[in-house]
Parts: structure tokens; sequence; C-alpha cells
């Protein structure tokens, strides 16, 4: 698969897009210190296949993520913007 060299961040990802994860995002303006290692140990990895499945009909604060076409994952929309990925196409 060919990869898009414009990179951004997970909650930016369209609904059944599927992207690859390039990296936890270092300039978060989280102020969360465990947030990369809970992403690290719920499977957001570095060259980990990502698709939204799903968003909160409200305001689109959560999603829902398919990690390598099975584990499935709520995140908040803040957790989801410290993921850096690049589409597949």
């Amino acid at each position: 698969m060919q990869q898009r060299e414009e990179t951004l961040t997970l909650d930016k990802l369209g609904k059944n897009i599927r992207a690859v994860i390039t990296k936890i995002c270092p300039e978060s303006t989280i102020n969360d210190n465990n947030l990369e290692q809970r992403l690290l140990a719920m499977g957001f990895i570095e060259g980990t296949t990502v698709t939204i499945r799903h968003f909160n009909w409200l305001g689109r604060d959560s999603l829902v993520v398919e990690i390598e076409e099975g584990a499935i994952i709520a995140l908040r929309k803040a957790e989801a913007s410290v993921i850096c990925i690049q589409e597949l196409h």
C-alpha cells in the first residue's frame, strides 16, 4: 500500500479510513504524564494500522478505533489528538 506524505493526528481521520501510526506526538498540549504509556499499552504503537469505526454523535468528542483489524478501543478526541498518523491508500 502506498502512503500519503501528509502527517495528521488520529482525531482528524475520517470514518472507515485506514491509517498507520507514525508516533505519539511529543508536542502534545495534554498535561498527562502517563498518557503515552497508556496509549502504548493499549496497542497504539508506531507502525500499527488503525481505523476510526464510530464517532460520538454529539460533537464527536469520543471515537471508536479499530487497531490492526481486531481490537476495538474508545478514545476521547483529546487522547486521539496526540497520535500522529499517515493515511493508507
